[in-house]
């Protein structure tokens, strides 16, 4: 069914460690794509378009961008 963690069910601090420090970069990598879509929006669009429309394509690219770093979080997160 689902694909196990490099660490399978191994509890050792090495492997917890690294769990953690993979959910820190997957945060940290989510706060950089809210904080550069939020600047894109006030610096382009949100300037010119209604509040409406502005709304709808920062959650659009929002959406995109975190769809594209989700394969690439995974992907790290096995070290292949």
């Amino acid at each position: 069914m689902g694909r196990r963690s490099r660490c399978g069910r191994d509890r050792s601090e090495e492997c917890g460690a690294r769990t953690v420090e993979a959910w820190i970069a997957a945060w940290a990598g989510g706060a950089a794509i809210a904080v550069a879509n939020g600047a894109a929006r006030e610096t382009t669009y949100g300037r010119t378009l209604p509040e409406r429309a502005a709304n709808q394509i920062s959650v659009s690219t929002g959406s995109a961008a975190f769809l594209a770093a989700g394969p690439e979080l995974a992907r790290r997160r096995s070290g292949r």
